[in-house]
């Protein structure tokens, strides 16, 4: 005598809960995976390629970045930096940039530095900036 097994049936509520649990589950596992490689060279070269390129368009001038680095904390780094003006002379050059940022407010297209630690550089500022701060 061999008994068929039934399969147990769900009701709708269950199966409804299950979906969107599995759904959250897979956002969230994408979500670790995308920021677990932020942290391996390859994709940090990719950025800092990717970083250099909108920098050397959006301000005109030549920019060089060695290397991008990220921590947990919203750490920052950028390492082996050169920046020239348009009459080419170095504005930022050598050591390291660190800063901490916060990440939620870059999805709103919003930059908030919290720290900026500068090791190592050599920073050309002329007489004719002016600096404007909001209040």
């Amino acid at each position: 005598m061999q008994q068929e097994r039934i399969a147990p049936r769900y009701s709708v509520g269950v199966r409804i809960a299950r979906i969107v649990l599995k759904t959250i589950a897979f956002i969230l596992l994408f979500i670790l995976l995308i920021f677990s490689l932020l942290f391996t060279p390859p994709v940090q070269r990719f950025l800092s390629s990717k970083v250099q390129n909108y920098l050397q368009t959006k301000l005109q001038t030549r920019v060089l970045i060695g290397r991008i680095t990220f921590g947990l904390a919203g750490d920052v780094g950028l390492h082996n930096i050169y920046i020239e003006d348009k009459a080419r002379d170095t504005l930022v050059s050598g050591g390291s940039i660190r800063a901490r940022i916060n990440f939620l407010k870059l999805l709103s297209n919003e930059v908030r530095i919290k720290d900026l630690e500068l090791e190592n550089v050599t920073l050309a500022c002329p007489m004719a900036i002016r600096f404007s701060y909001p209040t």
